[in-house]
């Protein structure tokens, strides 16, 4: 609502402002050069006031009008702009600053990877596992021994060079294999236990959040 108000006064024309306080200064302005120049008695409170109460009133009004004014061609804009195209309108909620979450690693003896899953703010019930492997996204995988980030092996030029495996330079474990293949096996690990999975990713939407998803929005 606040927001709504603040973007309303802020379509109120500044100029018919000024256009209705002159008059006034030039009064007061008047009043005063006369007192200094003709050596009379600045005029008091008595007549002042009149000149305040009037400049009031006529700020007043000019507020009220302008304010219905601006509501109204304000809501008739944004009734336009939902016909046109409904995804240019504001969105309240807040962004939230990440759009995916870490919910565990998937480790063997020679390799290690981290899963994360795409945020979905929308749900209100537990989805089928297969719904949620779609968002599940995986980083660069890496060594569980030494933590280094694995590099990628190749067949020889005469095998169109293509990807083999993984290998830790420092200290050799090899692993054969694409990103396909650990894909796989990540899907394989998340069915066995989707129950704790899913359990860790609505905990860190929950703490995200506040426990308010619908005040938020991912992009």
């Amino acid at each position: 609502m606040y927001n709504i108000i603040k973007r309303i006064f802020s379509r109120i024309p500044k100029k018919g402002i000024a256009s209705i306080v002159s008059p006034f200064v030039g009064v007061f302005a008047d009043r005063l050069y006369e007192s200094y120049v003709s050596q009379t008695p600045f005029v008091g409170w008595p007549r002042i006031f009149p000149v305040l109460l009037w400049a009031s009133g006529f700020l007043a009004t000019y507020f009220l009008i302008a304010f219905v004014y601006q509501s109204i061609k304000l809501a008739a804009d944004l009734t336009t702009q939902i016909q046109t195209d409904p995804t240019k309108l504001p969105d309240p909620r807040r962004k939230l600053p990440v759009s995916e979450v870490s919910i565990g690693t998937f480790k063997d003896t020679v390799l290690a990877i981290d899963i994360l899953a795409k945020i979905i703010l929308e749900e209100r019930i537990k989805p089928s596992v297969e719904v949620f492997l779609k968002r599940i996204i995986l980083e660069r995988p890496y060594c569980p021994k030494c933590q280094r980030t694995l590099d990628t092996t190749h067949a020889s030029w005469m095998a169109d060079g293509v990807q083999i495996g993984y290998k830790c330079s420092n200290c050799q474990t090899e692993r054969k294999g694409t990103m396909s293949d650990i894909y796989r096996d990540v899907q394989g690990e998340v069915r066995r236990n989707f129950d704790s999975y899913w359990q860790a990713y609505s905990h860190l939407i929950n703490e995200l959040t506040d426990g308010k998803p619908q005040d938020f929005r991912v992009n």
